[in-house]
């Protein structure tokens, strides 16, 4: 190879580089934008279900203020600590929520969340499982308890997303699933369900 098309070759692998990073780059941006979405819904969520009249549009729009009380809502010992776990993890994010627009917030299954009782901590990256194996249907609850209502479930051949983590809670983890006619559910389980599939991810 004579010295120009070194050259040339050298400057091409420095772009292909520069693109590639470019390109992680926007990926882990959008990875952080859904993780933050998703932290700021589950955060006031709670402060929903306590009574919080929110102020911001955003708040407005999701939350509608309809059963609001006051700005001042006395919070549980474990939900402080739920809503001080995720605080920890949008500071890590270095998330910022323009909360004074209405916009979509770009959470998957949203819709569904509402059924949920305890919200989940997203941390911004997830697992796959692919055609679940397990011949047996898999509950996923309103929330972290077997005596909480059951609100889907995972059976032969779903997709399922493991995207949250839990801190000190045993077993449980939460569930997005994707069922083989289209629709989706989600919930808390305390089965084992990775491991059991036809290929993995994440």
């Amino acid at each position: 190879m004579s010295v120009s098309a070194f050259r040339k070759a050298k400057q091409l692998a420095y772009v292909c580089l520069a693109v590639v990073l470019f390109q992680t780059s926007l990926l882990a941006q959008a990875f952080a934008e859904d993780a933050c979405d998703d932290l700021w819904y589950s955060r006031n969520f709670y402060f929903d279900q306590a009574g919080y009249c929110f102020g911001s549009k955003l708040g407005k729009a999701v939350f509608d203020n309809s059963n609001c009380k006051s700005k001042n809502v006395s919070l549980t010992a474990p939900v402080k600590y739920r809503i001080n776990q995720m605080k920890k993890i949008e500071a890590v994010w270095e998330c910022k929520i323009n909360t004074g627009r209405v916009r979509t917030l770009n959470i998957p299954q949203f819709d569904l969340r509402k059924n949920l009782v305890v919200q989940p901590i997203s941390q911004g990256f997830e697992s796959s499982c692919f055609g679940y194996l397990g011949t047996k249907q898999v509950p996923l609850y309103s929330a972290m308890s077997e005596n909480s209502k059951i609100i889907g479930h995972a059976e032969l051949g779903d997709d399922v997303i493991a995207a949250h983590e839990e801190v000190d809670q045993g077993d449980w983890w939460f569930a997005s699933v994707s069922h083989k006619n289209g629709t989706d559910a989600i919930g808390w389980t305390n089965a084992t369900i990775f491991g059991n599939c036809k290929a993995m991810a994440g």
